[in-house]
């Protein structure tokens, strides 16, 4: 499961994601010619480590995110960036993809009850597994959990 993008530290992360993109999109922008906007990405990615700076915003004004004509050539080319400090709850949602584990019998008892219809196993998760998709277009993933075994400790036995 991917990190909590509100939770302490993540700003950091999703703004070091976001300067790697600038980095792409400032090679892209040298390769085809387009110096202007080279310079312009060049100087935000010089300001990328500084926390203080409004590196969002700032790629907004010049017209990197967006909807400008420049922002949609750069997510055609370049992939699509982060678009901000912190996550969206669009993006909560579309990132949330739970596994749970279940007993064995109630996960058959789930299995079987659902039909084949409701469910597709995931032919590349070893095991026994199924998944379902939410109404946000998730995957819900279970997966049938293993007899548990009881491994003896020989350093206890002296």
């Amino acid at each position: 499961m991917t990190p909590d993008a509100n939770a302490i530290g993540q700003e950091a992360r999703r703004r070091g994601q976001f300067a790697r993109w600038l980095v792409k999109a400032w090679i892209w922008a040298g390769d085809t010619g387009r110096l202007p906007l080279a310079d312009t990405i060049e100087q935000m990615i010089r300001h990328a480590d500084e926390e203080d700076y409004p590196l969002w915003e700032m790629a907004t004004q010049v017209g990197l995110l967006g909807e400008s004509k420049v922002a949609r050539i750069l997510r055609e080319k370049v992939g699509l960036p982060i678009i901000g400090p912190k996550m969206t709850g669009w993006e909560r949602e579309i990132n949330f993809s739970p596994i749970i584990t279940l007993d064995a019998d109630v996960w058959d008892r789930i299995y079987n009850a659902m039909g084949w219809a409701n469910r597709t196993q995931d032919t590349a998760v070893k095991g026994d597994n199924f998944y379902v998709w939410s109404p946000t277009g998730n995957i819900i993933r279970f997966i049938k959990r293993g007899k548990a075994t009881q491994e003896s400790d020989e350093s206890e036995q002296d």
